[in-house]
């Protein structure tokens, strides 16, 4: 009887060890070990714009995504949060003592968990930031994340050009960091105050950039005859500001009559001096800029260049934002706000005031959108002079 009892206890004991061995998740006090920030080798020497290495060191607020799959406990997530000093996270990652879980790690910016699925931030694209994955382990219940000797697979394009200017850049046969296609998007940018704007990922061979701003419809663009290299950091030069040129987009101009007469776009007879309004402005990689003007006398659309044109025909054009100025009490039709001094952008060209010969411009008033026109009189200079 004894002997039986004695059997029971060992039994009872065996399964709580074997209970504790088992089912005990290990990770209770867990924490973390993260390696330095890798810096980017720079492919490009040239001394273009303002120089910027790029990230190379953690920084207060940085976040690290983290996945670790059990076999007991499937796959949980957590974000590891950076105060300055340490990583650290309220999320429990679940696994067995003696099992080797999967973990995986990415410094990704533009990303966060969702479902236990990477989504997309609202509002980002993806190759607007970094996204690094980290060699993983665990030993003596740490996780060592190693970002040092990960490196990336994908390149940083700098898009140096006018400091705090928005712009629109587009990419074909990109593929953006954490990505496995090429796409051909259109991603909207602002340069920092030192003037750069950046994209990570890989341009394969027969790739091509453009930037475009408000002014222009091509600025600076670039093909790559050969892919770029992970790891590797390259320029593109825009930083010829479009402002400094005498026309852009939307200026309605005159230009040079031929000296046979005929209209330079249909050819035929035409004794009027020609005028046009300019659809884009295009910078060509040797620096000559080209300008597309729709006549209006035939409506069709030539490319010339800058030689051609001898001036604007009005002071204003389409797109300018502008002050406005009203010298009388008005109230505004649409909203109810008195109209003194407002801004508004100029949404056409009306025509010639016959009492005064001044331009008389459409416009829409930025209070509430109310349109209606202004004549060049009650406009006091654009926004941004």
């Amino acid at each position: 009887m004894t002997r039986k009892i004695w059997n029971g206890v060992l039994l009872c004991v065996l399964l709580l060890v074997s209970c504790s061995q088992e089912e005990i998740p290990a990770n209770k006090f867990m924490q973390y070990a993260v390696s330095e920030f890798p810096a980017f080798d720079d492919a490009d020497s040239r001394a273009v714009g303002t120089p910027d290495l790029g990230k190379t060191n953690w920084q207060k607020g940085d976040q690290i995504l983290v996945s670790l799959t059990s076999q007991k406990y499937g796959t949980n997530t957590s974000v590891l949060n950076y105060d300055g000093v340490t990583w650290t996270s309220d999320v429990s990652l679940p696994y067995l003592v003696g099992e080797t879980p999967d973990i995986k790690a990415v410094y990704a910016p533009a990303y966060q968990w969702t479902d236990g699925k990477l989504t997309l931030k609202e509002n980002m694209m993806a190759g607007t930031e970094e996204y690094i994955e980290a060699r993983c382990d665990i030993r003596n219940n740490t996780i060592n994340l190693s970002f040092a000797n990960a490196g990336r697979n994908y390149s940083r394009l700098r898009i140096a050009t006018t400091p705090n200017l928005e712009f629109a850049f587009s990419a074909n046969g990109f593929t953006p960091s954490g990505q496995s296609g090429a796409v051909n998007a259109t991603y909207n940018l602002r340069a920092d105050a030192n003037g750069n704007a950046f994209l990570y990922g890989t341009f394969g061979q027969g790739a091509s950039v453009s930037f475009l701003t408000n002014y222009v419809m091509t600025w600076a663009e670039h093909n790559f005859n050969t892919p770029t290299l992970a790891g590797k950091s390259y320029v593109l030069d825009a930083t010829d500001n479009p402002k400094n040129h005498p026309y852009r987009k939307g200026d309605i101009v005159t230009l040079l009559k031929n000296p046979n007469g005929n209209c330079p776009g249909c050819g035929k007879p035409s004794d009027e001096t020609p005028t046009g309004t300019i659809e884009s402005v295009e910078k060509m990689e040797n620096g000559t800029i080209i300008y597309s003007v729709k006549l209006d006398h035939c409506e069709n659309t030539i490319r010339l260049q800058e030689a051609a044109i001898s001036g604007k025909k009005h002071l204003y054009s389409i797109g300018d934002v502008v002050n406005c100025k009203k010298w009388t009490i008005e109230y505004c039709p649409k909203c109810g706000k008195l109209i003194m001094n407002y801004q508004a952008t100029i949404t056409g060209f009306r025509g010639i005031d016959a009492q005064d010969g001044k331009d008389v411009y459409w416009i829409t008033r930025h209070c509430c959108g109310y349109k209606t026109s202004v004549s060049e009189i009650a406009i006091t200079g654009l926004v941004d002079e």
